[in-house]
Parts: structure tokens; C-alpha cells; sequence
């Protein structure tokens, strides 16, 4: 009797410790796979998405063709990275961070990361309350860096515009970055004047995000399956029947149009399927908007006349995983953590009910 009792509780005690074992394990892979801090090997991966781009080692530095989009980027063109750059870098860029404030550094580019070299650009920057801030401008070897201050938390707006003739036909050319920047700890408040949209007669053309009910914060960042809404705008009225041409990182491309308002819209495709071990929620990705017009317009600049005007505007965005799609992961393993811990107690319980223990029979005599 006391040994089959003995037995009972070190079969207890083993099952305790392997379901303990068993959660332990489940919890830490959980964790890792939502919190999965950024490494070489994590870059290496996310920079595979555009490894049949040029490096800039092995392109010369070149104009870009009048008819030819260029864009902001936040990638160095002289590193490896190819990414087009975004909105939702949230971060600082600090030389010396007690004497100066804080400032960001962006890149002029066209196709795969190409660098300019001299153009004729006017640029201009806004800060957080819309008011026009100096732009400081630096070149080196051929490659022109756009640095701001960033003295605030909120949205800064830099702007780029070039004008060209050619062939009786006037190219006129923006590109656009709005840049999200926040810091933990800032006493700045987040309300509705931060989401307001840019007002400027800087330039003819513009393509404004309309911004969600939902963003919050200054830390906010756009998701994958997310509805993002614009409003394109020419001489500050709403331009209809325009075209967007939707050009993400991993290669998917579409084609829109703006409505009588001067308004589209499109979801962010899901194109980021990891296996469960690898997810990781802050892998970033880009796309850039390219928004085209073209009208019949006769005017002359300088001593070069033109009879038609080609618009071309270019706005960059980063995006992120959804949060629904790594909680699913975690919720899944939880759920799978818990039947098989279910399943070990009752398989438990059954083999103990049929298990017959031994019984000492006295016979009195």
C-alpha cells in the first residue's frame, strides 16, 4: 500500500514537472517570436527583398531624364540599402545631442536608389505647425544629403521641385517625404491640429494622406491589411482622374484613380508569411506612390515655351506586419499549450482510475 502511494506521487511530481517544462518552453518561444529584437542575420533577410537591385558601387552617378519620377529616401545610397525609404522611421539622427537639436538626414534619388548628382531643385521644409524651416544641403562625392531639425514630435513635411522643357512639354516634378517623429518622454500632446493636412503654394501639384480616426500617436505606424486614403490636389483644388501607380519593395504594383473629389484609397496587401519561429513584427517594408497628371496648358519659362504640362509627384511610406497577424501566432501556440497540457492531465487521471491498487487482506482466524 505505501509503496503503490509512493509511486502515485512520483508520477504526479514527473507529470507537474514536464507540464511546467512544456509552458516554459511555449512562453519563451511566444516571446521571442513577439519580441524579436534586430540583428545581422534579420537584416540580411529583409534586405534579400531587393538583392537584385544595383549598388551603388556599380552604378555611375547619373542625371535623371526629365520624364523620370525621383523620390526622398531615408537609405544612405551609398550602403547597401535599397529600401525606398518612408514616413514612420520614428528616431533621431544626434551629432551631439545636448548642444544641438535633434535632425534628420534624407537622400534625392530616382529608379533602383540612384543617386543625383547636380540638378536644378528648389526644396523646402515644414515643421510640425506647417511654418517653413531651413534646409541644410551638403555634397560629397556627387551625392546631395537634405538634413532638418527636428525640434518636435509630429509630422515634418519635406518637399522637392524641379521644372524642365522638353520637346514643347513641361515636366514638373515633386517629390514629397512626410515624416513621422516621436520621442518617449516628450511633453508634446498629440490632438487633431497634428493631423492636419499640409497648405502650401510652394507647389502646384500635391498628394496629401488623409489620416485615421485611429492614429493616435506619435509612434504610430501603418499596417499590413490598413485602408490608407489620399487626396490629390493642383493649384490647392482637387484633381480628379488622375493617375497612382502603387509600387511596393517586394515587387506587387497597382494602378488607381482619383474620384471627383480628388480621392483614393487602397488596402495594404499581406505579403509577409514567415514561418511562426522567424516573425517578426517590426520587419519593415516600402512602398512609393507616384502620382502622374497631364493637361494641355500653354506658358513659357524663361525663353522656352511649352503647350503641355506633365506632372509627376512621388511619396514614399513604410509598413509594417499587423498586429493581428503576430498575436494569432501567439494565441495559437497558447491554445495548443493548453489542450496539450488538458489532454496530459485527463490521459492522467484515466490510466490512475483503472489502475488498481494493491489491498493487504487480513484473515482473522
Amino acid at each position: 500500500m505505501i509503496t503503490s502511494k509512493k509511486r502515485s506521487k512520483k508520477k504526479i511530481f514527473l507529470l507537474s514537472l514536464i507540464i511546467l517544462a512544456i509552458i516554459f518552453i511555449g512562453l519563451s518561444a511566444y516571446k521571442s517570436s513577439k519580441y524579436k529584437p534586430y540583428n545581422a542575420k534579420e537584416k540580411n533577410r529583409q534586405e534579400q527583398a531587393c538583392e537584385k537591385c544595383p549598388k551603388v558601387s556599380d552604378v555611375n552617378i547619373s542625371k535623371a531624364t526629365p520624364e523620370t519620377p525621383i523620390y526622398f529616401t531615408l537609405s544612405d545610397p551609398n550602403e547597401k540599402d535599397t529600401s525606398m525609404g518612408g514616413m514612420h522611421s520614428n528616431g533621431f539622427d544626434y551629432k551631439n545631442e545636448m548642444s544641438k537639436a535633434p535632425s534628420k538626414k534624407v537622400w534625392l534619388v530616382f529608379e533602383k536608389n540612384k543617386p543625383i548628382s547636380s540638378f536644378d531643385l528648389k526644396t523646402f521644409v515644414f515643421d510640425t505647425k506647417q511654418t517653413q524651416k531651413n534646409i541644410k544641403i551638403e555634397s560629397k562625392d556627387d551625392i546631395t544629403t537634405y538634413s532638418f531639425e527636428m525640434p518636435k514630435s509630429g509630422y515634418y513635411n519635406i518637399l522637392a521641385e524641379n521644372e524642365t522643357i522638353k520637346n514643347n512639354t513641361l515636366f514638373y516634378r515633386v517629390a514629397k517625404l512626410e515624416y513621422l517623429n516621436g520621442k518617449h518622454g516628450s511633453k508634446d500632446i498629440y490632438d487633431d491640429s497634428i493631423k492636419k493636412e499640409l497648405k502650401t503654394d510652394k507647389i502646384k501639384i500635391d498628394l496629401v494622406r488623409l489620416k485615421d480616426k485611429k492614429e493616435d500617436s506619435f509612434f504610430y505606424t501603418i499596417a499590413m491589411g490598413d485602408t490608407l486614403k489620399f487626396k490629390a490636389t493642383l493649384d490647392g483644388k482637387p484633381l480628379k482622374n488622375a493617375d497612382i501607380a502603387i509600387n511596393l519593395n517586394s515587387g506587387w504594383n497597382k494602378n488607381i484613380k482619383t474620384d471627383e473629389n480628388g480621392t483614393a484609397s487602397f488596402i495594404m496587401i499581406r505579403d509577409y508569411f514567415p514561418s511562426w519561429n522567424d516573425f517578426n513584427k517590426r520587419y519593415k517594408q516600402n512602398l512609393l506612390l507616384t502620382l502622374t497628371f497631364n493637361e494641355e496648358k500653354i506658358g513659357r519659362i524663361g525663353d522656352k515655351e511649352y503647350k503641355s504640362v506633365n506632372y509627376i509627384l512621388t511619396y514614399p511610406l513604410s509598413y509594417y506586419p499587423n498586429s493581428s497577424d503576430y498575436q494569432s501566432y501567439g494565441y495559437g501556440l497558447i491554445i495548443g499549450i493548453f489542450i496539450f497540457t488538458l489532454s496530459g492531465i485527463i490521459v492522467y487521471i484515466y490510466r490512475r482510475n483503472r489502475t488498481k491498487p494493491f489491498k493487504e487482506i487480513k484473515y482473522e482466524e
